[in-house]
């Protein structure tokens, strides 16, 4: 058995901005490091014996704030990374509304279903951040670990391990900003504690 955090980046400067980042690569705002010693903060009292972090700079600074209350290394994996958005990427929301009005709606209305344009699907990232799990929990047998990812990608890990039907996926609710998700992984399950 591994007990997961999952940890959502803390504010970064497309969150701030309203714009669409995907994988291109932002920092923190104020804000976001101030979130991001709240979280760690928040887990100081919770042991955590290794942590993983995407290897994009938002969430590898917040991984930062909660290893300096862990004492413990950050192991950067792509794996973990946020959607690749493609020809969406480092675009602002009202931008994309308005260049992509059909797309965007598709996008607003059926996530799961959704290819960002020249980038990856939603299906594609939530079978590339299943394998990742697997494989980390595999590697963390008995052990109390974080992962620092993305609001897609944490949003995705619900879709591999639950059976969610179309409508509970597209109604489920984000993550936020600095957040922590507890999970425990078991015999290729993984079970949320708190979402």
């Amino acid at each position: 058995m591994t007990t997961i955090y999952l940890v959502r980046h803390a504010e970064a400067e497309g969150n701030a901005k309203r714009i669409f980042h995907g994988q291109y690569n932002s920092v923190l705002t104020e804000k976001g490091h101030r979130q991001a010693d709240a979280t760690g903060k928040f887990l100081a009292d919770t042991k955590i014996e290794r942590i993983y972090s995407s290897d994009l700079t938002r969430t590898y600074m917040t991984a930062h704030h909660v290893a300096a209350y862990q004492g413990c290394d950050i192991i950067k994996m792509p794996e973990l990374r946020e959607v690749n958005a493609g020809s969406w990427e480092n675009t602002p929301f009202a931008k994309l509304q308005e260049k992509y009005p059909e797309a965007f709606a598709s996008w607003q209305t059926d996530t799961f279903g959704f290819a960002f344009p020249d980038g990856e699907s939603v299906k594609e990232v939530t079978e590339r951040i299943g394998k990742c799990i697997d494989k980390i929990a595999a590697e963390n047998d008995g052990k109390r670990i974080a992962i620092v990812s993305h609001a897609t990608p944490i949003h995705c890990i619900k879709f591999y391990y639950e059976a969610m039907t179309d409508e509970e996926r597209q109604n489920h609710g984000w993550v936020t900003n600095a957040s922590v998700s507890r999970c425990i992984y078991k015999d290729g399950k993984l079970e949320f504690i708190s979402y």
